[in-house]
């Protein structure tokens, strides 16, 4: 990596933890699943609106499992508002359902490509 590389990667780092910290505090007081075009309309207004998905959804991937989200619903909630129950039965096994058939996927993938090299 360039001296460049790293200090863009430096800076986009930084301006992930800003944005988790602003986007906690949104969670804090919308507490009912907001949705990533909600969230990002209220955060970050100038962005487009596909725009502002991608960036709720690159900090609440980078948020180390402080924010949350459900597959199946369009939300965001923070960890700490979520029961041991809730995650348990609604959010937990739809993750691992999820894992599991990106999983078979990709295994399906490898083999038609490995295939494919064999030839």
């Amino acid at each position: 990596m360039t001296q460049t590389e790293l200090n863009l990667s430096e800076q986009r780092q930084r301006v992930l933890i800003e944005d988790q910290v602003l986007m906690q505090d949104y969670l804090r007081y919308n507490t009912n699943w907001p949705s990533a075009a909600k969230i990002a309309r209220s955060l970050w207004p100038t962005l487009s609106s596909e725009n502002g998905k991608r960036r709720v959804r690159a900090v609440a991937e980078a948020s180390s499992g402080s924010i949350l989200s459900r597959p199946g619903v369009a939300g965001y909630k923070l960890a700490t508002l979520v029961s041991v129950d809730e995650y348990m039965r609604e959010i937990r096994p739809k993750y691992a359902g999820q894992i599991k058939k990106m999983t078979a996927r990709l295994k399906d993938m490898d083999s038609r490509i490995h295939g494919r090299e064999r030839r």
